[in-house]
């Protein structure tokens, strides 16, 4: 299976776990579109559990983790959320509301969704799993 990898510096070291930062922006580099971006270029920790190596603070190191992990946050982030909306949107016009109408309960529908899935996302994606390596 092919894997996502990255470079990352580790930030934290204790008990057991690694955090280490990785910019949000790597991408950015060749987009012409960069510019425009305000606020995407900032760092994003991730915890890595039980290290099999020993490792330090401001080491750079690379982490992967292969698609298949992830999958369902795609699925609970974007897809449900789209099915829910366009459920909403087309079942409340098929009852023949205003569209408007349809529009803003569509997305007032959203609210919650958003809001249950900020409780169960540490549940949910738990088993992302990524890993560590040195980076030679």
């Amino acid at each position: 299976m092919t894997e996502i990898s990255c470079e990352a510096i580790i930030k934290f070291v204790e008990n057991g776990k690694i955090g280490v930062a990785v910019k949000q922006a790597d991408a950015c580099g060749s987009c012409a579109a960069q510019k425009l971006c305000h606020g995407e270029k900032e760092e994003k920790i991730i915890w890595i559990n039980n290290p099999q190596e020993d490792y330090k603070v401001g080491e750079v190191v690379l982490i992967s983790t292969d698609y298949k992990s992830c999958i369902l946050p795609v699925v609970y982030g974007y897809i449900l959320p789209l099915v829910l909306f366009l459920a909403v949107v087309f079942g409340l016009y098929a009852a023949e509301f205003d569209e408007i109408i349809c529009g803003i309960f569509g997305i007032i529908i959203l609210i919650p969704y958003y809001f249950g899935l900020s409780f169960v996302s540490r549940k949910i994606f738990s088993n992302n799993q990524f890993k560590i390596t040195k980076k030679h």
